[in-house]
């Protein structure tokens, strides 16, 4: 190699290794694009040059390529540099939150333009300023704590602040702060701020509207405790109205019905018997309508509770024939009555008083209403659910029968079919209310099926449980007779304070052959029981001086009284006054009017309990 040939090829190496730095990619397109303008280029003098020459100048003219190449590259890079920034820039100051980043003494570095926007401030006003300064009061000492606890920690917070912008007007903020290195690396805050005056106004209006809601609430409650306390008064007021009705109306019918029935026993005058008989059916009439009035009454304050006794519905379709059959012989109409010989032997539990009087007041209107003919009752099973037993009972009659229109008004207090035939037939209109009251509570129903001219057909449906085979036997009807036979001479006291109903029930005792004591009040019942020895005490309950429930607690409290057999016979006839009376220590009630066969009935089952091995 000579001495001309050395520096270029020194030169060559120097190139090509400089290209080589760039990349073989770089190098690569470089002398692509070279070759493609050598094809284009005419044959110069650089042909008679020598090889190293040409190689020399071939590699600057590769590196001249790579030169522009790369700073084609650089600008371009520039470029979208530029518009990221600017579209980061953008998206920095135009963001819907507010960015903050705070050194470590508290003071503002940088800030977008929301920030500035919600302060209230310049942007290059606000550089440079403590972000406590726009803090309200408490709030900038708990977040300058909230700071140092960020910077030492690490740990990001975020919470609500009271702030206040530059013209002083406050505001509610979101604040979230994170550490975060300033541009210079020292330590920082990253702070995100948020205006939500609007949802905390809302919170507070909720919260106040809550509060007022509260206050509705409250005075709501105590209007209600109010209208309850009024409501209970009121209950009460009736109940003590109901009660002293109860006792003042049954009192006296009870004396007017027991002398009416001591005349009619002594009287030998066929004229004057009929007239007591008369007397004495208007005062039972009456009763009907003082006793349907009060159960009304009972069943609307629901009050009325049903007594489960084990009875026959032999027994009790025998005492509803008893009581039907005079009123369908006036008239000259046939009662009949149908029953499987197998269900009137049938034991049930249940009310069979109120189911009684279901079945007389069906019966005694279709009585009424029945000008010519007969009425039947009829009683049949319609299912048997595990131990109960579903009765359907059917009341038919021949008579008037009740049109379509009219139908509907009938089970409605104070309604009745045909005003003018009440007035002829009697009654108030409450019977069939009762009636169909009674059969929802017994979890039945009562209905009708029937056509002006041509009869009617009463039904209702109660559920009775099954009793055991084995129980106490049912008193049987002429109870006064046996009373007479198996009790005489046995020893009675009755505690009454009224002297027509004291005389009237002292002459039905001793007629029975029993002896009788009597006293007007409570203090005198207790002098007699300590000195006399009873059999059974009737005791009445609203008496002056000591009452009929202190008396029997005082009687109680005697020696071998214990046991004495103590039944209540008062006007008091509510549930809750028979519920008074057992507490009381009494062992049964009679409600008054004092019905003879009643009376008789319930002395027998006390008195011949002696006798029961």
């Amino acid at each position: 190699m000579t001495d001309r040939d050395q520096p270029a090829g020194d030169g060559a190496d120097l190139l090509s290794g400089s290209g080589a730095s760039a990349g073989p990619d770089l190098r690569s397109r470089a002398e692509e694009s070279l070759r493609r303008q050598s094809a284009h280029r005419e044959a110069s003098a650089e042909a008679v040059l020598p090889e190293s020459a040409q190689r020399t100048l071939h590699e600057l003219r590769v590196y001249q390529v790579e030169l522009e190449m790369q700073n084609e590259e650089l600008r371009s890079a520039q470029v979208a540099l530029e518009a990221a920034r600017a579209r980061n820039v953008e998206l920095y100051d135009l963001a819907p939150v507010g960015y903050c980043t705070v050194s470590r003494q508290g003071l503002i570095l940088e800030a977008n333009l929301s920030a500035a926007t919600l302060l209230g401030i310049q942007r290059a006003t606000l550089i440079g300023q403590p972000l406590s300064r726009y803090i309200q009061g408490d709030d900038a000492d708990r977040f300058h704590l909230q700071r140092r606890q960020i910077l030492d920690t690490g740990e990001p917070l975020s919470g609500e602040l009271r702030m206040l912008t530059a013209a002083g007007t406050p505001f509610w903020a979101q604040l979230s702060a994170s550490a975060a290195p300033a541009a210079d690396g020292t330590p920082a805050l990253y702070v995100v701020l948020s205006d939500v005056t609007a949802r905390k106004q809302a919170e507070l209006e909720l919260a106040r509207h809550r509060d007022h809601l509260e206050e509705l609430v409250q005075e709501r409650t105590a209007a209600l405790a109010v209208a309850r306390d009024l409501a209970e008064a009121a209950s009460r007021a009736k109940s003590t109205f109901l009660a002293t009705m109860s006792h003042e109306l049954r009192t006296p019918m009870t004396g007017v019905m027991g002398m009416l029935e001591l005349a009619a026993r002594r009287t030998t005058d066929s004229k004057t018997h009929a007239y007591l008989a008369k007397a004495l059916g208007a005062a039972q009439s009456l009763l009907v309508i003082i006793n349907d009035i009060l159960d009304l009454s009972r069943i609307e304050a629901d009050r009325l509770r049903l007594d489960c006794r084990r009875f026959t519905l032999g027994s009790l379709l025998a005492q509803l024939r008893s009581l039907a059959e005079p009123l369908a012989n006036a008239k000259g109409i046939a009662l009949r009555v149908h029953v499987p010989a197998a269900l009137a032997e049938y034991a049930v539990l249940g009310d069979d008083l109120r189911l009684g009087q279901i079945l007389l007041n069906l019966t005694g209107n279709a009585i009424k209403f029945t000008p010519a003919g007969s009425v039947s009752v009829r009683v049949t099973v319609s299912d048997e659910p595990g131990d109960e037993l579903c009765l359907r009972c059917e009341i038919e009659d021949t008579g008037i029968g009740i049109a379509t229109a009219d139908q509907d008004l009938l089970f409605e207090p104070f309604e009745q079919a045909d005003c003018l035939l009440t007035r002829q037939n009697g009654g108030s209109g409450l019977g069939l209310t009762i009636s169909r009251r009674l059969a929802h509570l017994m979890n039945g129903e009562i209905g009708l099926s029937s056509e002006a001219g041509f009869g009617s057909v009463f039904w209702c449906t109660v559920r009775l449980r099954k009793a055991a085979a084995a129980g106490a036997p049912v008193a049987a009807p002429g109870a006064d007779e046996r009373v007479a036979i198996l009790h005489r001479g046995k020893r009675i006291l009755l505690v009454e304070d009224d002297a027509v109903l004291r005389e009237f029930v002292r002459e039905l005792l001793e007629h029975a052959g029993l002896v009788v004591d009597t006293a007007e009040d409570g203090w005198q019942a207790v002098v007699l029981a300590t000195t006399n020895r009873y059999h059974l005490v009737l005791m009445d309950i609203a008496m002056p001086n000591v009452d009929g429930f202190e008396a029997t607690r005082l009687i109680r409290a005697l020696p071998d009284c214990e046991e004495l057999p103590i039944i209540a016979l008062t006007a008091y006839a509510f549930d809750e006054d028979r519920a008074r009376c057992l507490a009381a220590g009494m062992n049964d009630h009679l409600a008054k009017p004092v019905i003879p066969g009643a009376l008789f009935g319930m002395l027998f089952a006390w008195l011949d309990r002696d006798r029961k091995p």
